[in-house]
């Protein structure tokens, strides 16, 4: 069994940077932590570097979270939303290749938080289901060359 911990525990808010926490879990007996995904795409090359690097030399797992926001949501009924989502979708599961992290949890076909002030669509919006697929395999093998 492994054990982790989500390394905004210490933090206040959710888009701290991972880096310095690397070290910290596995000096504390963790084997994993888990990581805000969508704040990788902020980080510089060499920054993703060097968290994977940390990762590796400490003997860490990353895993990651992911809550898109509304204006990613791949299962929106908005063409440009759902553009918009895939783009992101994209883009992250590269940079979680590049830190080799095999596990996402979160609000991967909708958006974080739902606002249930708003009328939620069941229905799945029939007339504009999204065309096309997201293929993470390809965006991970692609990021290995």
């Amino acid at each position: 069994m492994k054990f982790g911990i989500y390394y905004s525990y210490w933090e206040q808010e959710w888009s701290a940077d991972c880096l310095k926490y690397v070290e910290k879990v596995a000096r504390l007996g963790f084997d994993v932590i888990e990581i805000a995904a969508h704040h990788l795409n902020s980080y510089s090359q060499a920054h993703i570097a060097e968290v994977g690097r940390s990762a590796r030399n400490n003997g860490i797992t990353i895993t990651a979270g992911l809550g898109p926001s509304p204006q990613r949501n791949l299962s929106s009924a908005d063409p440009t939303i759902r553009k918009a989502g895939r783009a992101f979708f994209e883009e992250t599961l590269t940079n979680l290749a590049k830190l080799n992290i095999r596990v996402i949890g979160g609000a991967l076909h909708s958006y974080w938080p739902i606002d249930y002030s708003k009328p939620v669509d069941k229905g799945g919006g029939q007339g504009a289901r999204p065309r096309g697929r997201l293929e993470p395999r390809r965006f991970c093998s692609r990021s290995r060359h």
